[in-house]
């Protein structure tokens, strides 16, 4: 009898251990994914060159995020960014983690690549 309880205690806190990752991978999915770029070029920079703040009507300056949506390509650092836009998308999104040479946004917004990036949204 004591073994069963110990079992079905067990059991839930499994479950619930399993529901919560669960979630904790959804926190991390976005629709889109931001490269810094020279507002005045349209030209891909350094993420360095960005900072939390560099949003189109927001205070930008000369370096604005570029969101490029899920399928979607970022250019290589140097090359011209198409494709996306300088709005904020009203869902989740990360800014910078893209690879420096270039990449297919995929989702999740880092590529499945370990770089680093910010999430917001």
């Amino acid at each position: 009898m004591r073994t069963r309880r110990s079992t079905a205690v067990g059991l839930t806190v499994t479950a619930m251990l399993a529901m919560g990752l669960t979630a904790c991978g959804q926190d991390e999915e976005v629709e889109a994914a931001a490269v810094c770029t020279d507002a005045e070029t349209g030209e891909r920079v350094d993420d360095d060159q960005c900072d939390d703040d560099s949003f189109r009507g927001v205070g930008g300056g000369a370096f604005l995020w570029y969101f490029l949506p899920i399928g979607g390509r970022a250019p290589a650092i140097g090359s011209r960014v198409t494709g996306g836009t300088y709005d904020r998308p009203s869902g989740r999104y990360a800014l910078g983690g893209v690879d420096r040479g270039g990449q297919t946004i995929s989702r999740g917004g880092f590529g499945g690549s370990s770089q680093s990036g910010r999430i917001g949204g």
